[in-house]
């Protein structure tokens, strides 16, 4: 699946199998990652749909263990599940591979004690605003200043969480101080 520029004296490019498995050693794609990338080389769409659809009958394409994979990325920055999915969805995922991702993700053992136990949104907000503060922080009454508060609320928010969990956090990040 080689494609020639016919009469303008360059040479072939590369087989499309192998710059698609090329791209795929480098770092994991979703099939709409790889696609994309294949037809800006200039690829025919028939022959890309092809090595795709290869590519996932073989298992070297899995969007759902792709999914999996960045639901523990993501909770390891400290991110909300829905910015997980979101980010996912932006990658190409569809609404049904990003759920069953998400579930399969949700009961891995594996994770749990990856993480120590902390499964739960609350719980890894809590960690990230954790880290922002010190007891050095709070003022004279034994409360954050509203800068660090909104610095907090910045970065949780930023990260996905609702606005629920981003006050539930900020209370909790000061009782434990």
């Amino acid at each position: 699946m080689s494609i020639d520029k016919k009469g303008d004296g360059k040479e072939p490019k590369r087989d499309l199998r192998d710059v698609a498995a090329g791209k795929l050693a480098y770092k994991s794609r979703t099939k709409v990652e790889l696609t994309r990338e294949l037809l800006k080389l200039g690829y025919s769409h028939e022959d890309v749909e092809e090595v795709i659809r290869e590519y996932v009958d073989y298992g070297y394409l899995d969007d759902v263990k792709y999914g999996m994979s960045f639901f523990t990325y993501g909770a390891g920055k400290g991110w909300a599940d829905s910015r997980s999915k979101r980010e996912l969805k932006n990658k190409g995922l569809s609404d049904r591979d990003i759920e069953k991702a998400y579930s399969m993700w949700a009961e891995n053992k594996e994770y749990e004690e990856e993480y120590e136990g902390v499964t739960e949104e609350g719980d890894r907000a809590l960690i990230v605003a954790m880290k922002m503060v010190d007891g050095d922080d709070l003022d004279e009454r034994g409360h954050l200043p509203d800068k660090i508060k909104a610095r907090i609320a910045r970065r949780l928010f930023g990260y996905g969480y609702s606005s629920d969990t981003i006050y539930r956090t900020i209370r909790e990040a000061e009782k434990n101080l």
